[in-house]
């Protein structure tokens, strides 16, 4: 039936009929804020709502990203952060890992800021797993020991445009995009394409690219809570046991 509510859940039709619940009654309801924050005058149950400028965009984006998990069935956690997929991107995944190990847990600005340095060779990817053969450089040294270290130009400019696209899915949602930072970050190894490459006395090798997958998760940081000073000092044993139960 239109405009019914089952089981606690709202139903469609109940959101877009107005006459059934305001909008911004529901916003509040999401949030878990009393009614009492959205009533200028009057009671709660004639709906005398304050008007619509006093509702923020980020909090109103916030409570329609609730909504969409409620219905989804999606933990609230998720839409607080955004995610983003790209699959079989080609571009060779030893360089692609090492670029996205460097940036993983950083800020998203200071994490773009490396990138475009890396892209003007002003800075360089540190490279600790797929090392082998891999020059030294002094720009490597300040990131990891080994020195080790080289400008994946190509494997940065796919994962810079990776986090302006999720920067963009984030600030749709209404996210405070200058508290994001990369949660996570992976790459997977994708299907190789093959070719092939002709040798001497007529014989064929395979000559085949290694492309990857990546994921992404930009977050919000949450603000640290500040504990509140213990009004009860624990108590301490005043007497020592020693064997048998006897005090010393």
């Amino acid at each position: 039936m239109e405009g019914s509510i089952n089981h606690g859940k709202l139903g469609l039709v109940a959101i877009v009929n107005r006459s059934l619940i305001d909008p911004r009654e529901l916003v509040a309801l999401l949030l878990g804020e009393p009614l009492e924050l959205f009533v200028m005058e009057g009671s709660i149950n004639h709906g005398t709502l304050m008007s619509s400028s006093k509702l923020q965009w980020h909090t109103l984006m916030v409570a329609i990203g609730k909504l969409i998990a409620l219905f989804l069935g999606e933990p609230l956690e998720l839409m607080s952060s955004s995610k983003l997929q790209w699959h079989t991107l080609m571009v060779a995944i030893v360089n692609t890992r090492e670029t996205a190990h460097a940036i993983r847990k950083l800020p998203l600005a200071k994490a773009k800021r490396y990138l475009e340095d890396v892209l003007a060779h002003k800075q360089a990817i540190p490279f600790t797993r797929f090392c082998r053969g891999v020059g030294r450089t002094a720009q490597a040294k300040n990131r990891h020991p080994n020195g080790q270290g080289r400008w994946p130009v190509k494997s940065a400019g796919f994962i810079l445009d990776l986090l302006k696209n999720a920067e963009s899915n984030a600030d749709l949602k209404g996210l405070d995009v200058d508290s994001l930072y990369i949660s996570h970050i992976q790459v997977n190894q994708a299907q190789k394409q093959r070719r092939r490459t002709y040798r001497a006395h007529g014989r064929i090798n395979p000559y085949m690219s290694s492309p990857c997958h990546i994921e992404l998760i930009l977050s919000e940081k949450e603000e640290p809570v500040k504990k509140e000073p213990d009004t009860q000092l624990a108590t301490s044993k005043s007497k020592k046991t020693g064997r048998g139960g006897a005090s010393s």
